[in-house]
């Protein structure tokens, strides 16, 4: 007797293929997640682009606020111990941005020093919203305590 008579005996073959049906959405399926993997790559792309765009205009500021630092500290090392910083307020540029000085005096011992970054190019996020770095530097004389 046989032990496998439960299965049945004639098998049916189900090799004739896909239907159109299937093969069409299957197809719709692909292109679905193709395209929104794209749109996801796209946007990713766009954000390391500008986070790239910050982060050099960042460190063109700090760069500018470093080398104020560094002017003053050599100034409050000399005989007078004053740091004359009239002469930094200024703008410059290289060929992405434009950086602004904005020296503004707090008191005779105290200046705030700005740095503004913009972008030149006009379809960039920077040249609407620049970076702005900002800091409070003590530029010599006698502090006296009351």
């Amino acid at each position: 007797m046989n032990s496998f008579s439960f299965l049945p005996k004639k098998i049916i073959n189900h090799s004739q293929g896909f239907t159109l049906i299937e093969v069409i959405v299957s197809l719709t399926l692909l292109l679905i997640f193709g395209l929104s993997f794209a749109y996801v790559l796209g946007n990713g792309m766009k954000a390391n682009e500008l986070n790239s765009e910050k982060i050099e205009a960042t460190f063109l500021a700090q760069s500018e606020l470093e080398k104020i630092r560094a002017a003053r500290d050599l100034a409050l090392g000399s005989i007078d111990n004053k740091f004359d910083y009239e002469i930094y307020e200024s703008s410059t540029s290289n060929e992405d941005f434009v950086v602004s000085l904005q020296i503004n005096p707090q008191n005779e011992h105290l200046i705030e020093v700005s740095v503004t970054v913009t972008a030149k190019n006009s379809s960039s996020p920077l040249y609407t919203t620049p970076i702005t770095l900002m800091t409070n530097l003590f530029i010599g004389g006698e502090v006296t305590s009351e």
